[in-house]
């Protein structure tokens, strides 16, 4: 097969208002929202700007800037919803009872089995085995993590379990991975959890990376993929040393033995030279693999560091280079010796955020071009990979097949006819299973505006003139943007409404339209239209302006702009989705606090809530005034200013529900005892022993403070920044010298 096959257009399904030429007709009376502040030194009005009641006397009529239907991905796949209204909480791991037109599913916190028929119609999913009380998750890698059901299920009823639980008499460390064996008497409908056996225990020295999949291989034995102990470089060097269990993938033989045999090929079977458990080593965090079921290749996805995602085909005894290498190439920079380490058969760069989930080779019937197909796919940023691996040519070029799936996948599942579902991990959120199916359907064309002067949001004749439906907005503290300058609009549906929500953030009507112009010294460098569409999902685009100013041309993909000081990047529509995240809401500063100000309309200066509730667009009078976002350089005291600043620039992630590894919680209403910066730090102490989060007193202790200088891949932000905010940090270093203690 062709891989050039794999790279047709996958269609948009959903149908909903399209985005239609700029017009005029009706809306000559609003006022021209031209002259919006900037986030640079133009935001002072000019003197004496008179002070109005209302900035804007009524509601600017939009009928053009609407988001229409998202861009056409590139691929030939995408995921359908099955199995009825059935939704899950962190579902990792799905897999067919043998024999039986039945799945069971695995839910990592709750550390349940739920069983559900295999048709589309399914209403309802039972409790088949319950392992709560067992597990511990401590942090989003711990938990209910892989099962597997022995080969001679249907004889014996074995389900083996990995789970992570609590450090007990005669372990160490931070937690305790544990495979287990449950057994069924019912043909797998439900587990005995007083069958519990343990097969083999480890001991972790930190929270993540714990690996925890399992599968039987085409040779019968059991297969563990053990993450490097975690914390980040793997410390320890577990990874390269063949005496340690961490950063490996083992294999046992738990037909023989007690607890289990070793198989007489691994290649420290006699323990001399090494653990008789290994199989392969030098993997960081092997988070998902499985086998081919044609051609027995075991394929593994290791999530990588600071700058690859690798994909490894693992052979008996392989060592595959961590910590020595990431990728190809030596890691930490500098000279290393790659003798003797076998290279990835892909890798794709570790934008800040990625994480391989690796996936399954395809051997169904329903899509038959994928045929002997690796797929797989990023958790974060969730665009889908195809892989046709020929040994004989060497290494592959990797095909694109679904951008931005909107699904942040923990698992591939194989049906008994080959079917391929995906398991959607996203937030804390209730979420469904997902079919990858074919799109037949040639698309032509693609409707979404390829230029600025199209989206019906900016005059088409001059698209440095915004569209009077269009609604100027001011924030009290803008994101940090490293010192650029920034206009801002609003454009809802004509009728619609905005809700507010109990914590002051606001939810947008679907066809909304946020819109950000982005300039450096009086130069446009792009324009940002962040959509609701008719899907209800968000998307954000980028236009990037041409050297002349005439027009901007959308962006496929992230784009490095050199300016005459500084680099700025524009980031790609999946780096987009993983700013504005889900549990933000989808937009980022637009809520009650940061709004409530003054600003400047053409008609004068005004009270800006009160200006947008005099216009009507709020479905219900706003309750959440009273407690405005704070600048750096307000008279509030140190603690508002600091605690806002992080607010508006780090709560997007940093949040109850949200998608890092980090447990802080620095929304503005979260109390200081339960943000977690007060806490040790659990993505490691940046080679500093002893350092918290937050030290009071101490900067340099204080992880917070470290990441926050850094524009490497431990700083924060890892998106959206090239520049330290150097005001920014000076708030939080005396916000943090000020300390006496923490909660």
């Amino acid at each position: 097969m062709s891989v050039q096959v794999l790279a047709l257009a996958l269609v948009a399904c959903a149908d909903g208002p399209a985005i239609v030429p700029a017009s005029t007709d009706g809306q000559t009376d609003a006022p021209e929202p031209t002259d919006v502040p900037t986030d640079g030194p133009t935001d002072a009005p000019p003197t004496g700007t008179p002070t109005v009641a209302f900035g804007l006397d009524e509601r600017p009529l939009n009928l053009t800037c609407v988001a229409p239907e998202p861009p056409f991905s590139v691929g030939t796949l995408a995921f359908e919803r099955r199995f009825g209204a059935l939704e899950f909480e962190r579902p990792v791991w799905m897999a067919p009872v043998p024999e039986q037109d039945v799945w069971l599913i695995a839910e990592q916190y709750n550390g349940r089995f739920l069983r559900f028929l295999d048709d589309n119609e399914t209403l309802e999913a039972t409790v088949a085995l319950d392992v709560e009380a067992l597990i511990e998750v401590g942090n989003n890698e711990g938990g209910l993590l892989g099962a597997a059901f022995h080969p001679d299920f249907a004889s014996n009823g074995y389900l083996f379990v990995s789970f992570t639980k609590p450090i007990t008499a005669g372990h160490t460390g931070d937690h305790v991975s544990e495979i287990a064996r449950f057994t069924s008497s019912d043909g797998g409908l439900t587990f005995d959890p007083a069958s519990r056996k343990t097969i083999f225990e480890l001991d972790h020295p930190a929270f993540n990376h714990n690996g925890g999949h399992v599968v039987f291989g085409p040779d019968g034995y059991l297969y563990f993929g053990m993450g490097d102990g975690g914390s980040g470089g793997d410390p320890w060097n577990n990874a390269e040393n063949p005496f340690a269990l961490l950063g490996k993938i083992l294999r046992f033989d738990v037909d023989v033995g007690d607890p289990y045999g070793i198989p007489l090929d691994n290649p420290y079977a006699d323990g001399v030279n090494g653990a008789p458990e290994v199989f392969a080593l030098g993997l960081r965090n092997p988070w998902r693999f499985d086998f081919d079921p044609v051609s027995g290749d075991l394929w593994v996805g290791d999530v990588g560091q600071n700058d690859w995602e690798e994909i490894d085909l693992v052979e008996l005894g392989g060592n595959y280079g961590w910590n020595t290498v990431e990728g190809f190439d030596c890691y930490g920079g500098g000279g290393c010796d790659k003798s003797g380490l076998i290279h990835p058969v892909a890798v794709y760069e570790n934008s800040p955020g990625a994480a391989v989930t690796g996936g399954v080779v395809y051997r169904g019937e329903a899509i038959p071009e994928l045929q002997g197909v690796y797929l797989y796919i990023d958790y974060s940023f969730k665009d889908l990979w195809a892989l046709l691996y020929d040994p004989a040519t060497g290494l592959p070029a990797p095909t694109q097949v679904a951008t931005n799936t909107q699904r942040s996948v923990s698992h591939f599942a194989t049906a008994h006819d080959g079917r391929v579902f995906v398991l959607d991990h996203s937030g804390s959120k209730a979420t469904g299973i997902f079919e990858l199916v074919r799109d037949d359907v040639d698309p032509g064309p693609d409707p979404f505006p390829a230029l600025l002067s199209e989206t019906g949001c900016f005059d088409a004749a001059d698209p440095t003139i915004p569209d009077p439906g269009l609604i100027p907005y001011e924030l009290n503290q803008p994101f940090w943007s490293d010192g650029l300058d920034k206009k801002r609009w609003m454009a809802l549906p004509s009728g619609a409404t905005i809700t507010e929500e109990s914590d002051g953030d606001w939810v947008f009507p679907i066809g909304t339209v946020l819109v950000k112009e982005i300039s450096h010294e009086g130069t446009r460098i792009e324009t940002r239209l962040f959509m609701r569409h008719p899907d209800g999902n968000w998307g954000g685009y980028s236009y990037a302006w041409d050297d002349a100013q005439i027009d901007a041309t959308l962006l496929a993909a992230g784009l490095a702009v050199e300016l005459s000081d500084q680099t700025w990047n524009v980031p790609s529509r999946a780096e987009c989705l993983s700013c504005h995240t889900t549990v933000a809401g989808g937009s980022l500063g637009l809520e009650t606090a940061q709004l409530e100000r003054m600003a400047t309309y053409p008609a004068g200066k005004a009270d800006q809530l009160a200006t947008l509730e005099h216009i009507g667009l709020f479905a219900t009078p706003l309750t959440g005034r009273g407690d405005p976002v704070e600048t750096l350089d307000s008279i509030a005291d140190l603690t508002t200013r600091a605690r806002d600043y992080l607010h508006v620039n780090c709560a997007g992630c940093h949040v109850d529900g949200g998608p890092t590894r980090a447990e802080l919680d620095l929304h503005r209403g979260t109390s200081l005892a339960d943000s977690g910066l007060c806490l040790e730090p659990t993505l490691g102490d940046l080679g500093v022993p002893g350092a918290m989060v937050v030290t009071p007193g101490d900067p340099s202790m204080s992880v917070l403070f470290d990441r926050m200088g850094r524009r490497d891949a431990w700083g924060m932000a890892p998106l959206g920044t090239t520049v330290v905010d150097a005001d920014g940090l000076a708030v939080v270093d005396a916000w943090i010298s000020s300390m006496a203690t923490c909660p």
